[in-house]
C-alpha cells in the first residue's frame, strides 16, 4: 500500500466525517455537504491526502461489515456526484486503484475492483470520462478479471459493465465477456457475465448455451437476460428452445421465472391474446406437453367464465369453428380450454357443463370431421396439423351415445384409410380408435384390414359415379374374388409403407396388448418381413422398430431374428434402429438365449489388462465378447445419436444385471470424463445418472468398481498425449474411491474374511506399486490416502500390513517421497487398527482365564465379551473413521477394566507447495501413547537382535516416520494366513517377525474364546494352563487400550478428497 498517505496529519476533519458516514446511512446526503464544504476553501493536496486516509482504511477489510459498506457507498456517491467540480479527487482515486489493484493481499484486490464498480455505477448516463482513464480502468479490470480468485474476478465484471461497446466487433471486454461466460469455471462469475453482457446477435448463440448450464443460478439469468428482449426479436426455434428448456427445468425457480414472468411477458407483449400468442410459438412444431403445461398456466390467471366466452366467441350456433376459418392455432385453443375444463385443476374441480357446452353431441363432431375430411389435400401439413388436433378432441367424449360411437368409429377408419393423411396424424387417430374399439381381438383384426386395404386400395373407375355403383352391386351380386383381385393392386411406395408400418407400431404401445396373436402373426409374415427388401431406409429402420417389438413379447422370433439386427449394425442408416432393437431384446431376454456356435473359446491372459480386447474379461462369454464388441465399437462411430445410445445401452445392461464387465464400466467412466463428451449432454448427462445409480442399486456393484479402477488407470497412461483427450486421473480416481465408500456401496458379503472395498482397493495399489506395471505412482499414492477403512478392518489387515512393510524396505529408496510418505501413512493406519482390533482380544482372552467358571456355565455372555469390539463399531453406526475414535460418552460406557488414558491419534494433513493437499501420515499427538505401542512391540520379541529393539521417539507432526520402525510393526501383527494365489510371500527378514508375532498372538486371537467355550473339562483346564504359561512368559506385554477421548473426526473425507 501507499505508505505515503500516512505521513500526512490530518487537520481538515474528513475522518471525522467518514466515521460519521459509517455509522449511520441517513445522514449521507448531510455529511456529503459538509465534505464538500471542506474541500472548496482548502488545499486540494491536503484534502486529497485526507480523503484517500479515510478510504484507504477501507480497504483493507474483506468481510462485508455494515460499517465498511456504508462508507464504501459514501464515498462512491460523493465522488460521483462532484467528479465534475471535484476532477483531481477523482483523478487521485483512480490513480490510487491503479497502483493498488495487483497488491498481494486478497482484500485490496477485491475492494479495488468493488469501490470501481460502486463508483461507475453511481455515475449518470451522461457521465464522460478521459481516454487515458477510461483504457487505464479498462485494462486494469481486464487484469483482474484474470484473477485467481473468483469472487474478484465477479466483481471485475460487474465494473467493466458500463466500458463495453456492443457495437464494437474489436471490443475487448466483449471478447473477455464471451470467453468467461463460455468458460470460466466457477459459476458466479459466469452468472454476473450473463447477467451484465450486452445482449447483441453475436452474444445471442452463447447466451442460449447458458440456459443448459449445469448450475440453476446460471440458467435463471441467462433466461432473465433473454426476456429483455422482445418475442419478436427472437427466432421460432430460439422461442421453442427457450419454452422446452424452462419449463421443463429441474430447478423450481428457474421453471417458476420462466413460466410466471417471461411468459407472461411475452403474452402481454401479444395484447393478452390467445391466437396471437400461439402464432408466436408456432405449436404445429410445438411440443404437446410443454404447450400444455403453459396453456394451463395462462388459463388460471383469469376466471372459467372469461375463458368460456373467449372460446364461444370463436364457436358458431352448432358449438365448432366454421371449417373455413379453422387455422392450427385456433384449433388447439378450443382443444386445451375443453381438457383444461374437463379435468381438476390443483384439486378444485373445473365446471365440466362448461367444457360440454364447448363441444357439439358426438354425432354431429362425426359429421363435422365428414366435412373437414373433404377440404384435404395430399402433402398439405397444416390440414393434416388440424386433422390431429380434431381427433384429439374426440377423445374427451365419454362415448355413451352408441350410434355417435358408430359413426366415429367409421369416420376414424376413413381417416386411417385416406391417402391424404400422413403419418403423423395416425398416433392420434389410434388412440382414439382404441376408446371406440375396446375389444383388442377386434381391434387387431380391423386394424389388419386396414392395413390391407391401405397397401391394396380399390382403383377408381373412369365412369360415371353411377355406373361405379352399378359394377360394385354387380360385383357383390357375383361375389367373384378374381374380378375383386383385378381391381386391387399392391402399392409399394415408401410413403404408403411408412404410414403402415407406423400404424403396426401404434398398435404395439397400446397397454392392453400384452402378447402376440395369429393376427399379427400373419401381418409379420406377410407384411413385415417384405419391408427389410425396401430400398428406402426409413422403410427399413421402422421395419425393424416393428420387428423389436415382436422379438420383445416372443423369445422364439427373437432367436429367429436377431442376427439380422446385428448385420444391420454396419449400415449407417438403419444402424441407429437396429443398435436399439438390439439393446432392447438384451434387456429382455439377456445374453444367454443368443449364444453364438461359431464363437471359439478363448483363455484369459494373465498379463495386463486392456479396456480394447474384451476376452480378457473372465466375466464374459465368448459370445458376449462378440456381441459387446458390436456395441463397443460404436462408442467411436461418427454419428453423435449412435455414441449417445450404445453408452447409454451398455449403461442400461449393466445396472440391470446382464453385465457385470468391469472393463466397460471403465470404458463408460473414461467416456464420462473424456473433454470430447463435454458439448455432448446425451452421453454425459445418462452416463452420470447411471455412475449415481449404479453403486447403490446393483448387487455385488463393489466388485465390480474395485476391479474397474486399476484398468481405467492404465488406459488413461496408454492414451496418446493430445490436449483435447487428456483425462485427469486423479479426477477419475476420486470418483471411483467415492463410489465405494461404505455409506455408498454395498458392502461385501463376507466382509471379514475379505474386508471392506477400502482394504481391498489398498492391497490392490500395494502391489502395484510394487512393481514397474505401467502406472502412475503419485496416483496410487493418492489413492491410498483417500481409503476410509471400517473396524472390521482390523481382523484382516495382516497381510496388507506385512506386505506394505515389505514395500518400504524393498522400494522405499526408488519411490518418490509422497509415495513414501502416503505407504508409511498407510502402515500406521494399519498399527493402530491392528492394535485396536488387538487390544480388545488380549483383555478378552485374560478374563476367560480369570473367570473359567463363569465362562462354562454363561455361554452367552462369553459371546458378548468376544464380540465386544463388534459393540463398539456397533455404537457408530456399524461404520468408524479412520482412526476408529470415541466419544467421551460412549468410552464412559465401556467396563472399567476397558477404559485407559492413553490420548487418541490425530491425523496429520500437510499441504504441499503447489496447492495440493495430502495426508502425510497418521501418527500419535502423545509421546506416552507411541512409546507404549514401540515398546509392546519390542518386548513381544526379545529374542531379535539388539539393532531390531531401538526404541524410536515419536515422531513430531509433519515429520516421515524412519524405516528403520518397519520391523517393529511386522513384529506385533497377527498369524498371517497362507497368501493366496498372486500374493506377495514375504523374504527371510520377514520370516523372522512373522515367527516373533506367534506365541503373542495365541493370546489375542478371537477364536481362542469360542474354543475354550466348545472344549470339554479336561481340554478347558489344559487350555487355561496354556494361557497362563503364555500370559507369565510375556508378562511385560502391556494390555494396549487405545480408546480416544476425543470425537471423530468429520473433516477426514472432505480433506482427502481436495
Amino acid at each position: 500500500m501507499n505508505e505515503y498517505i500516512y505521513d500526512h496529519s490530518p487537520y481538515l476533519g474528513v475522518n471525522t466525517i467518514f466515521n460519521g458516514a459509517q455509522q449511520d446511512a441517513n445522514s449521507h446526503h448531510r455529511l456529503r455537504k459538509e465534505l464538500a464544504e471542506i474541500y472548496q476553501p482548502n488545499p486540494t493536496a491536503d484534502f486529497i491526502m485526507e480523503f484517500m486516509q479515510s478510504l484507504s482504511c477501507c480497504l483493507f477489510v474483506q468481510e462485508k461489515h455494515p460499517n465498511v459498506e456504508r462508507a464504501l457507498d459514501f464515498a462512491a456517491v460523493f465522488l460521483a456526484q462532484h467528479y465534475q467540480d471535484m476532477e483531481e479527487v477523482l483523478v487521485a482515486v483512480f490513480e490510487f486503484i491503479f497502483k493498488n489493484h495487483s497488491c498481494k493481499t486478497q482484500a485490496v484486490r477485491f475492494r479495488c475492483c468493488e469501490f470501481m464498480n460502486r463508483l461507475l455505477h453511481n455515475m449518470d448516463d451522461q457521465a464522460v470520462l478521459y481516454d487515458d482513464v477510461y483504457e487505464k480502468i479498462a485494462s486494469t479490470m481486464l487484469e483482474r478479471l484474470q484473477d485467481k480468485v473468483p469472487t474478484i474476478r465477479a466483481q471485475a465484471v460487474m465494473a467493466l459493465q458500463r466500458l463495453q461497446v456492443p457495437t464494437d466487433s474489436n471490443c475487448p471486454i466483449m471478447k473477455a465477456f464471451l470467453f468467461h461466460m463460455e468458460r470460466d469455471p466457477s459459476p458466479d462469475v459466469r452468472a454476473r457475465v450473463v447477467k451484465h453482457v450486452a445482449v447483441t446477435p453475436r452474444v445471442l448463440p452463447i447466451l442460449f448455451e447458458r440456459i443448459y448450464d449445469v448450475k440453476s443460478t446460471v440458467r435463471k439469468e441467462a433466461f432473465k437476460a433473454l426476456s429483455r428482449l422482445r418475442v419478436v426479436k427472437l427466432s421460432i426455434k430460439q422461442r421453442q428452445k427457450i419454452c422446452s428448456a424452462g419449463l421443463a427445468d429441474k430447478s423450481e425457480p428457474v421453471k417458476s421465472f420462466v413460466l410466471n414472468n417471461m411468459m407472461f411477458t411475452w403474452y402481454k407483449q401479444c395484447d393478452c391474446d390467445y391466437i396471437t400468442f400461439l402464432k408466436v410459438l408456432f405449436v404445429e412444431t410445438m411440443e404437446e406437453d410443454i404447450l400444455e403445461v403453459l396453456l394451463f398456466h395462462l388459463f388460471k390467471k383469469q376466471p372459467s367464465a372469461t375463458l368460456f366466452e373467449t372460446i364461444s366467441g370463436l364457436l358458431n350456433k352448432e358449438k365448432v369453428l366454421p371449417i373455413k376459418s379453422l387455422t392450427p392455432e385456433n384449433v388447439t385453443l378450443w382443444l386445451y380450454a375443453v381438457k383444461y375444463m374437463s379435468k381438476s385443476q390443483d384439486g378444485e374441480d373445473m365446471d365440466k357443463d362448461m367444457a360440454t357446452g364447448m363441444v357439439p353431441e358426438l354425432t354431429k363432431f362425426s359429421k363435422y370431421l365428414k366435412d373437414f375430411s373433404l377440404t384435404l389435400k395430399k402433402g398439405d401439413r397444416e390440414k393434416e396439423f388440424i386433422a390431429t388436433q380434431l381427433f384429439k378432441l374426440v377423445a374427451t367424449y365419454s362415448f355413451d351415445d352408441e350410434m355417435g360411437r358408430e359413426q366415429m368409429r367409421v369416420m376414424s377408419i376413413n381417416y386411417l384409410m385416406d391417402e391424404n393423411i400422413g403419418k403423423d396424424a395416425v398416433p392420434a387417430i389410434v388412440r382414439t380408435f382404441e376408446q371406440l374399439v375396446p375389444s383388442v381381438k377386434d381391434r387387431l383384426v380391423m386394424m389388419a384390414e386396414i392395413i390391407s386395404d391401405i397397401r391394396e386400395p380399390l382403383l377408381p373407375s373412369q365412369s360415371s359415379a353411377e355406373d361405379g355403383v352399378a359394377e360394385v352391386e354387380s360385383q357383390m351380386a357375383l361375389l367373384s374374388c378374381s374380378s375383386l383381385d383385378a381391381d386391387r393392386v399392391q402399392k409399394t411406395d415408401s410413403e404408403t409403407l411408412v404410414k403402415c408400418l407406423t400404424l403396426i407400431i401404434q398398435v404395439f404401445k397400446a397397454k392392453d396388448v400384452t402378447k402376440i396373436d395369429a393376427t399379427l402373426l400373419s401381418l409379420k409374415d406377410h407384411f413385415i418381413l417384405e419391408c427389410f427388401n425396401s430400398p428406402s431406409t426409413e422403410v427399413q429402420c421402422l421395419a425393424q422398430d416393428v420387428m423389436a417389438f415382436f422379438c420383445i413379447w416372443s423369445l422364439d422370433i427373437a432367436k429367429e431374428n436377431f442376427l439380422k439386427f446385428c448385420f444391420q449394425l454396419s449400415n449407417d442408416g438403419t444402424c441407429y434402429s437396429a443398435l436399439g432393437g438390439i439393446i432392447d431384446i438384451l434387456l429382455v431376454h439377456g445374453f444367454h438365449p443368443f449364444s453364438l456356435n461359431n464363437a471359439s473359446a478363448r483363455k484369459p491372459n494373465k498379463g495386463a489388462v486392456s479396456l480394447d480386447d474384451l476376452s480378457n474379461d473372465p466375466t464374459l462369454t465368448p459370445s458376449q465378447v462378440f456381441l459387446i464388441s458390436l456395441l463397443v465399437d460404436l462408442l467411436n462411430n461418427e454419428s453423435p445419436a449412435i455414441r449417445a445410445r450404445a453408452c447409454q445401452g451398455l449403461a442400461k445392461l449393466m445396472i440391470c444385471g446382464h453385465l457385470s464387465s468391469s472393463l466397460i464400466l471403465a470404458r463408460l467412466i473414461l467416456i464420462w470424463f473424456s473433454p470430447s463428451s463435454a458439448s455432448e449432454p446425451e452421453i454425459r448427462q445418462p452416463l452420470g445418472i447411471f455412475l449415481n445409480m449404479f453403486s447403490t442399486k446393483r448387487p455385488l456393484a463393489g466388485e465390480i468398481i474395485l476391479n474397474c479402477i486399476l484398468p481405467a488407470l492404465k488406459a488413461i497412461v496408454e492414451i496418446e498425449s493430445d490436449d483435447e483427450e487428456e483425462i485427469d486421473p486423479m479426477a477419475v480416481a476420486k470418483l471411483l474411491v467415492s463410489l465405494l465408500r461404505a455409506d455408498v456401496c454395498l458392502p461385501p458379503n463376507n466382509m471379514k474374511e475379505v474386508g471392506s472395498y477400502h482394504l481391498q482397493l489398498a492391497s490392490k495399489v500395494c502391489r502395484e506399486l510394487l512393481i514397474v506395471n505401467g502406472y502412475d505412482p503419485l496416483v496410487l499414492s493418492k489413492i491410498l490416502q483417500m481409503l476410509e477403512f471400517q473396524p472390521q478392518d482390523s481382523y484382516c489387515c495382516a497381510n496388507l500390513l506385512l506386505l506394505v512393510c515389505r514395500g518400504i524396505k524393498k522400494m522405499g529408496k526408488f519411490w518418490d517421497k509422497k509415495v513414501l510418505k502416503s505407504m508409511q501413512g498407510l502402515k500406521l493406519k494399519l498399527e493402530l487398527m491392528k492394535q485396536t482390533g488387538n487390544s480388545s482380544t488380549l483383555e478378552n482372552t485374560s478374563s476367560v482365564t480369570r473367570n473359567e467358571a463363569s465362562v462354562l456355565t454363561s455361554t452367552d455372555k462369553q459371546e458378548e465379551e468376544s464380540t465386544s469390539c463388534q459393540d463398539v463399531s456397533n455404537s457408530y453406526g456399524g461404520r468408524l473413521p479412520v482412526l476408529s475414535r470415541l466419544d467421551d460418552s460412549m468410552s464412559s460406557e465401556l467396563p472399567e477394566d476397558r477404559t485407559s488414558t492413553s490420548t487418541a491419534a490425530n491425523m496429520v494433513v500437510d499441504e504441499t507447495t503447489d496447492g495440493n493437499e495430502e495426508i502425510s501420515a497418521i501418527l500419535p499427538d502423545s509421546v506416552e501413547a507411541r512409546n507404549v505401542i514401540d515398546e509392546t512391540a519390542l518386548s513381544a520379541d526379545e529374542d531379535l537382535s539388539a539393532s531390531d529393539g531401538e526404541i524410536i521417539p515419536a515422531p513430531t507432526k509433519g515429520d516421515v516416520v524412519p524405516d528403520s520402525d518397519e520391523e517393529s510393526s511386522c513384529r506385533d501383527s497377527q498369524i498371517i494366513p497362507a497368501p493366496s494365489k498372486g500374493a506377495v510371500v514375504p523374504d527371510s527378514d520377514e520370516e523372522s517377525c512373522e515367527e516373533g508375532s506367534k506365541e503373542d498372538l495365541q493370546m489375542s486371537s478371537t477364536t481362542g474364546i469360542n474354543n475354550v467355550i466348545s472344549s470339554t473339562d479336561e481340554e478347558e483346564e489344559e487350555e487355561v494352563d496354556e494361557n497362563k504359561q503364555a500370559e507369565k512368559k510375556h508378562r511385560k506385554v502391556p494390555v494396549i487400550k487405545v480408546v480416544p477421548s476425543t470425537p471423530p473426526r468429520k473433516m477426514t473425507r472432505a480433506r482427502s478428497a481436495k
